[in-house]
């Protein structure tokens, strides 16, 4: 595969080179940017947008009180306690599944759930008949499937024997 290098050179039009150059009594836009690029921004823009009132801390209001009381609250705030008692009943859990060794599982809440029995109590009757129709209806498919398995293999003559 060939690469091809294309190259285009432009110039500024006669008309227009005093405007982005310069002339001997007015600089050009070029040497402009280069003057303001080469100085830091507040240097250039910051005290005049000052001095016009649109930058700097006076342009912004101050707290009200409620606003420095939310502050003080917020900064205050600490992890709920709920978090901790959260985890320490997934760690029992996972101690009940073999995840976790050496942590006891709780004896109330979350750890009785997996008390044998006890499931049943938290799901609804509603979903658990949907769940055991589905189960039921999985099944007689599944029995169907292996019938006309066991016919197909019976007719190549591969069924029951050598």
């Amino acid at each position: 595969m060939a690469t091809q290098t294309v190259t285009t050179t432009g110039d500024i039009p006669a008309v227009l080179e005093p405007y982005y150059t310069g002339t001997p009594t007015q600089p050009g836009l070029i040497p402009k940017a280069f003057e303001f690029y080469s100085r830091p921004y507040q240097a250039v823009y910051g005290t005049a947008l000052e001095q016009a009132g649109l930058a700097g801390s006076g342009r912004v209001a101050g707290l009200s009180p409620y606003q420095q009381q939310v502050g003080t609250e917020l900064a205050g705030m600490t992890t709920p306690g709920q978090f901790g008692l959260g985890s320490a009943y997934g760690q029992g859990a996972g101690n009940v599944f073999g995840a976790l060794s050496g942590v006891q599982a709780p004896t109330v809440g979350i750890g009785s759930i997996t008390n044998q029995g006890m499931l049943g109590a938290y799901m609804s009757p509603y979903m658990s008949q949907v769940v055991e129709q589905q189960k039921a209806a999985a099944q007689r498919d599944a029995q169907r499937a292996q019938l006309a398995q066991n016919l197909g293999a019976a007719r190549s003559g591969s069924y029951g024997g050598a």
